[in-house]
Formats: C-alpha cells, sequence, structure tokens
C-alpha cells in the first residue's frame, strides 16, 4: 500500500466512525492506567500486579493497534526512540541510578504513547475512568478526609494530581478529535477543585493553564466571553478553597503551601537539587551521564525514593545530558508548531511541563507517556493529517 492510501486509511480509522472498534483498545489503555494507579491508593494492592498487568494490558492494546491499522513505525519516531534508548543505556551503565528492568517501564510509555497517537479511544469509557477516580477524591473531599492519608507507597498527596491531569489530558485530547471541546470545562473544573482541596500549587497551575487552553482555543465562542468566562472559574476555584477545608489547621496548612512564603532554603527539594549539582560540577562524567543519585546525602532524601522532585533534572540523573538537550529541543521546537496549528495542544504541554518542574514524573516516568505523545506521535500524525 502506497503512503497516500495509508494516510488515507488512518483517517478514516482515527475518525468518530470508529469509536466502537476501539472499545477494546480503550478499556486495555484504561485497565493500564488504572493498575498502575491502584498501587498508591490500595495498601494491599501488590504493585508488581500493577506493574506487569498493565505490561500486559499495553502490549495487547499494542498488538489490537497493528491488527486494526497499518500499524507502521516511521523513521523519525524510530530514530528518536533509539536516541533515548541508547543514552538510557550509557547512564545505567555509568551511575547505576536505575536497574536494567527500568528499560522495560520505559517501553511500556513508548507502546501507551503510539497506542494513544495511532487510535481514537472510545470517549466514554475514558471519561468513566477519569470520573471513577474524581467521585472517589470528592467522596473524600466532602468527609473531610485529609488527602494525605489516601495515598500508600511513600508517596505524597500530590500524586492525586500528577494522576487526575494525565487521564484529563487524554480525555481532552479524545474530545479535540470529535470536536466536543465542551464537554472539557466541567471535568477540568473538577480536577481544578481536587487540586484545590490537595494544596497542590503545580497542579492548580497546570489546570488553569488546561482550562485557559480549552477556553480560549477550544470552544466557539466570543472571545470577551471566553475571557470572562475563565477569570470567574479561576476566582471560582480559588474561592473554593476556603469552603473546602475541615478547619483553620487545614486552612493554614493550605494557604501556607500556596502561599510560597516557606523559606526555599529549608526545603527539602531545593536541599536535594542544590547537593546534586553540586556533586556534578567538579565532574565531566557526571555532568554527561548523570549524577549519582545515591551521592545526594541529604537527611531524607534516601526515604524520599532518591527523587529530586524535577523531572528535568531526574531525566539528566537517569539518562544523561543528551536527552535533557534533546527534550529541551524538541519541546520548542513542537511548542512553535502547536502555537501556529494547535493552540489547544500547546496549553497542555505547558501544562504537563509545569507539572513535571515540581515532581519526578517524566523521564522515566508516567507522564513520558504525554510527552512522546506531544512530542513525537501527535506532531507526526498531524503532519499525516490523522489530526
Amino acid at each position: 500500500m502506497d503512503r497516500n492510501n495509508l494516510y488515507v486509511k488512518l483517517n478514516q480509522k482515527n475518525g468518530i466512525e470508529g469509536e466502537e472498534d476501539n472499545g477494546i483498545i480503550t478499556l486495555l489503555v484504561s485497565a493500564f492506567l488504572i493498575l498502575s494507579f491502584l498501587p498508591t491508593y490500595l495498601p494491599n494492592f501488590s504493585q508488581k500486579f500493577g506493574w506487569y498487568g498493565g505490561l500486559v494490558c499495553i502490549i495487547f492494546a499494542s498488538l489490537l493497534t497493528v491488527k486494526q491499522y497499518d500499524f507502521m513505525l516511521y523513521t523519525y519516531e524510530v530514530v528518536c526512540y533509539l536516541l533515548i534508548l541508547f543514552v538510557f543505556f550509557l547512564s545505567i551503565e555509568y551511575n547505576n541510578n536505575v536497574n536494567i528492568s527500568s528499560v522495560f517501564q520505559y517501553l511500556r510509555y513508548i507502546l501507551a504513547a503510539i497506542v494513544l497517537g495511532r487510535t481514537q479511544l472510545n470517549r466514554k469509557i475514558v471519561r468513566n475512568c477519569y470520573y471513577l477516580f474524581c467521585i472517589y477524591f470528592l467522596f473524600n473531599m466532602v468527609l473531610r478526609v485529609d488527602p494525605t492519608t489516601l495515598c500508600y507507597g511513600g508517596v505524597s498527596r500530590n500524586i492525586i494530581s500528577i494522576h487526575l491531569i494525565c487521564i484529563l489530558i487524554i480525555y481532552i485530547i479524545i474530545l479535540y478529535r470529535e470536536k466536543k471541546m465542551y464537554n472539557a470545562i466541567l471535568p477540568s473544573l473538577i480536577c481544578l477543585l481536587i487540586c484545590i482541596w490537595t494544596g497542590c500549587r503545580s497542579g492548580i497551575l497546570s489546570t488553569i493553564f488546561i482550562i485557559y487552553g480549552v477556553l480560549l482555543y477550544g470552544i466557539n465562542i466570543d472571545k470577551k466571553r471566553k475571557i470572562i468566562l475563565f477569570i470567574f472559574i479561576v476566582m471560582l476555584g480559588l474561592g473554593g478553597v476556603y469552603f473546602m477545608v475541615a478547619n483553620k489547621s487545614k486552612l493554614a496548612y493550605l494557604l501556607y503551601h500556596l502561599s510560597g512564603k516557606e523559606n526555599i532554603k529549608n526545603n527539602p527539594r531545593w536541599v536535594y537539587l542544590t547537593e546534586y549539582f553540586c556533586n556534578i560540577k567538579n565532574s565531566i562524567l557526571d555532568m554527561m551521564f548523570g549524577g549519582r543519585l545515591k551521592m545526594v546525602s541529604s537527611a531524607g532524601f534516601g526515604t524520599n525514593n532518591f527523587n529530586l522532585h524535577n523531572s528535568f533534572v531526574m531525566g539528566h540523573a537517569k539518562m544523561g545530558i543528551g536527552f535533557i538537550v534533546f527534550i529541551c529541543f524538541e519541546i520548542v521546537r513542537k511548542s512553535v508548531l502547536y502555537s501556529k496549528k494547535n493552540k489547544v495542544f500547546l496549553f497542555l504541554l505547558l501544562a504537563i511541563i509545569i507539572r513535571s518542574f515540581s515532581d519526578g514524573v517524566a523521564f522515566n516516568g508516567l507522564y513520558d507517556i504525554l510527552y512522546y505523545l506531544f512530542l513525537i506521535e501527535i506532531p507526526l500524525m498531524q503532519y499525516k493529517k490523522t489530526y
């Protein structure tokens, strides 16, 4: 089959008409996400089962994608993924910050990004998956449960916003392709509400960027009305702080963290980052291939799973400077592309970047799916006229 016919078939299959055909793939992708999230909220749920179960789901989803479409990898795509894998191996060999099994996690995220980029998922299934988590968190919010008590495995309450924003962005991509962006307003507002409840500043800011992109560039209404609606929503969300806290102590905690008044030099995250950069500045090899995380001796770093709380710095530690240069170059390049052709996706990408700066959620982490999707898969398919 020649390329022109391939692109036509991709267009036809990725349209709304293919939604029912992709129900099984959507269920598998949803199961992959749910199995990845459940160990955080269920203390007795096996993390290994979630990891391997998710891997099996995404492999089957990939096989079904191959079956339904004239599936092929393009040269640019192959080069990008092999380049990332190559520098990943080099860094593992040099600093042992992650073990070799992490390569399978990397491949798992690549498969998820490819499936999401190639197929039009069933909107209702993804929506129900998203609302399932939202209902659980809203229920606990109404009961005035401390969000910290909902998270297990040594993770903080901030992971709630990480998970919700991930599913929300996937859902908005589906809505964009189906031209039903009005349906993105309510889930975005709910996400903002839950982020405020958890007190996650980067989560709140990321969600505001998502709402901004949806209202100003995703919905066809008068620009002035969009701005007024956006301001109203932001004020409504911030005002909700005063109605969602259980008592004065929680209000004080939330306002303290939202205000950013804590001394940054005493913040453990700042201490970890400072020590990491001090350790690598005198070693050219550490700068090239990533510094050894175990050399960071600050109190609590080991118990925090050696997390520097910045995805880009973690990416340097795990994959080296070459990977970071590549990712930053692609972010700038694709941001320019989206600013010209798709401003909704530009704001979704900015939301992902903002969330990545305060937690180790990418490189190698859950948001790798979103980065590979926005930096490699969507631009490729957009060029092939499937978006």
